[in-house]
């Protein structure tokens, strides 16, 4: 009888495995050389704008993934090794939203420029860029091709200035442009931390940090049900 209870309970724990998603998380898969690269985002990111925030009033406009980076080259642009440029990719625009206070949809919510040369809209002008070597301290999604800041990001609820926001960046997954050198593949796993601006030095000089997360890793389901099923192996011996 025991050993039946254990049976339905690892059953019960593959199932709930295989339900998860295969790879959470930042994903570059395919291949990057031959044109058939993808980048992914397979769930939502959430950034929490609160005390904890370094800068939750701050507008951002990219995210880095702190020491996840190709090792060709760590340039503005670099359109020839493929290494460490600003590259754009091919797919939807960004989904960015605010919770639990939704953006509003009669503002302009995103604005690029500055001083009497800003544009205010209140959609992304394309797809997010990537750069996969941002001056060796990590890989850059950059929000649009026109810098585009969110505005309002924190929300002031009035209370003593105190925000209690999230900042969510929505999943989905784009075509990455060929390139002929590109060695920046897998799942990453660490920080990542939303910028206003990103200095162009290894110093981060002029970089303003908004907010940072943590982005971990998940065993692929199958591994997990591997595991699970060798478990079962070994306790019908025992029981036997």
């Amino acid at each position: 009888m025991k050993f039946k209870k254990l049976k339905l309970t690892l059953a019960g724990l593959i199932i709930s495995v295989c339900s998860l998603n295969s790879n959470a998380g930042i994903i570059i898969s395919g291949d990057v050389t031959n044109g058939t690269g993808v980048f992914t985002i397979t769930e939502d990111i959430v950034f929490k704008l609160d005390g904890t925030a370094t800068n939750p009033n701050a507008d951002p406009y990219a995210l880095m993934f702190h020491d996840w980076t190709q090792s060709f080259g760590a340039f503005v642009n670099d359109p020839f090794l493929g290494g460490g440029g600003r590259y754009q990719l091919v797919g939807d625009k960004l989904n960015l939203s605010r919770t639990p206070t939704t953006f509003d949809p009669a503002l302009d919510n995103f604005v690029s420029g500055s001083g009497a040369s800003k544009v205010f809209s209140n959609e992304l002008t394309s797809a997010p860029q990537f750069d996969g070597n941002f001056y060796n301290r990590g890989s850059v999604l950059w929000f649009s091709d026109t810098n585009q800041r969110v505005r309002n990001l924190g929300f002031d609820n009035g209370i003593d200035d105190q925000v209690n926001e999230n900042f969510v960046i929505g999943a989905g997954s784009w075509s990455m442009p060929q390139l002929n050198k590109w060695d920046l593949y897998g799942e990453f796993s660490g920080e990542a931390t939303l910028y206003l601006a990103l200095g162009y030095d290894a110093q981060e000089n002029g970089a303003i940090p908004v907010a940072t997360t943590s982005i971990t890793s998940v065993p692929e389901p199958s591994t997990l049900a591997i595991f699970a099923l060798g478990i079962m192996g070994l306790a019908s011996r025992q029981f036997k």
